[in-house]
C-alpha cells in the first residue's frame, strides 16, 4: 500500500498524525515509569502523593482527548486505533493510581 494508490489516502498517516499518535501511547508509558521511579527511588518517597496527581492529570487529559477526538471521528481510522492503545494505557494507570491511593489511604499515609 503506497500513498499515491487510489484509496489510500485514509489508511495513510501523515507525520502529524504519527507524531500526535506516539504521543498519545507514549504519555502513559513516561507517566508509568515516573510512578514506578517515585514509588521505589527513597529520594523521592516524599513526593509520591504529588507525582501520583501528576500521573492521574496527565491520564485523564490524554483518555478525555481520545474521547472527544474518538466522537468526532477526527483524523482516518489507524490515527483514532493508535490514540484508542494510548487510552487504555492512560486507564491502567489512572486504575493503579487510585489503587495506591486507596493503599496510602488505607494505611494512613
Amino acid at each position: 500500500m503506497y500513498p499515491s494508490e487510489s484509496g489510500t489516502r485514509d489508511r495513510v498517516l501523515g507525520p502529524a498524525h504519527l507524531a500526535a499518535a506516539s504521543f498519545g501511547i507514549g504519555v502513559p508509558i513516561v507517566t508509568a515509569g515516573i510512578l514506578v521511579v517515585a514509588l521505589f527511588s527513597p529520594g523521592l518517597w516524599t513526593s509520591v502523593p504529588l507525582v501520583m496527581l501528576a500521573v492521574f492529570v496527565a491520564n485523564a487529559a490524554n483518555l478525555i482527548a481520545f474521547l472527544a477526538l474518538h466522537r468526532a471521528r477526527a483524523g482516518p481510522g489507524p490515527f483514532r486505533s493508535a490514540l484508542g492503545i494510548g487510552a487504555v494505557f492512560s486507564g491502567i494507570c489512572i486504575s493503579a493510581v487510585l489503587v495506591l491511593a486507596a493503599f496510602f489511604a488505607r494505611l494512613g499515609a
